[in-house]
């Protein structure tokens, strides 16, 4: 599906920005809009560092609540995760699919932050 990959490489795209410039993310969103554009989403809470699962909890609470009302059809959602794949731990990015309103898929990205650079390594999706 189009829209689906449009918003997987929206995603990697944005965390892979942050990733080069600070070496790490908060969680954030990509919306895709009932016209097909799309727009980085985001909260800010007033705090400077805040808890990453508290900003994601707060973030997908005001995009399920906000579904309709503004206009879009799906959103992904970036998280900055860690994964063990094969027994090894891994920094990945892990991306939840939002489309018509159900979360239907979470999909992960495993990476590398080498000096100002960042190797993704393939994605793999587990169905929930």
């Amino acid at each position: 599906m189009k829209e689906i990959t449009e918003l997987i490489d929206a995603v990697l795209n944005h965390a892979t920005h942050f990733l080069k410039e600070h070496g790490e993310f908060y969680p954030f969103a990509i919306i895709r809009k009932t016209d097909g554009t799309l727009q980085p989403f985001n909260i800010y809470e007033g705090e400077e560092y805040p808890s990453p699962t508290e900003l994601l909890k707060q973030l997908k609470k005001v995009l399920d609540e906000a579904f309709d009302q503004y206009g879009y059809d799906s959103f992904a959602i970036g998280i900055n995760v860690t994964v063990t794949r094969d027994g090894e731990k891994k920094d990945a990015i892990q991306i939840k699919l939002n489309h018509k309103k159900e979360y239907y898929e979470d999909s992960f990205v495993p990476y590398d932050v080498v000096g100002d650079s960042v190797e993704l390594f393939d994605l793999y999706t587990e169905n929930s």
